[in-house]
């Protein structure tokens, strides 16, 4: 199942000073239990959203494009994405990124090079980044807000 912003919106949760929760259940996910790396940028980019209405007026957001992985994330039971925004002269960066599968913390860490490494269960899932800016003009159409 592709996600749109109605499957996650009310599953995003400010928890601490600029950082977001999402939990996405695995009947979100496809039939094979796994997060599409499509789905996992349409979360990023529905919390930069969630971002910029709590706390700035801002213009441009950095996200991550063009994401290209050789296999989807495994998610067995609960996936658990946590990351920390910063706004930067009305550009909000990604800074730290986690992500929890069944519940071990371990499970992937973003750090904020280029090349990211996603640990899933016994599969280590290399992402390969490249960043673009978009206005919230752009970014509200490309996820058909």
């Amino acid at each position: 199942m592709n996600l749109n912003k109605e499957h996650i919106e009310n599953k995003i949760r400010f928890n601490e000073e600029n950082v977001y929760s999402i939990i996405i259940h695995k009947k979100l996910c496809n039939k094979k239990s796994q997060l599409t790396v499509d789905n996992l940028l349409l979360i990023l980019e529905i919390v930069s959203l969630k971002f910029i209405e709590k706390n700035y007026k801002c213009v441009l957001t950095n996200v991550e494009n063009d994401l290209k992985v050789k296999s989807p994330i495994s998610v067995d039971s609960n996936l658990l994405i946590k990351c920390r925004v910063e706004n930067f002269k009305n550009i909000i960066i990604y800074t730290n990124i986690e992500i929890y599968v069944n519940g071990f913390s371990d499970a992937a860490v973003i750090n904020s090079s280029h090349s990211y490494l996603i640990k899933s269960g016994f599969q280590n899932t290399k992402l390969n980044i490249k960043k673009e800016n978009f206005s919230l003009k752009e970014l509200k159409y490309k996820i058909k807000l």
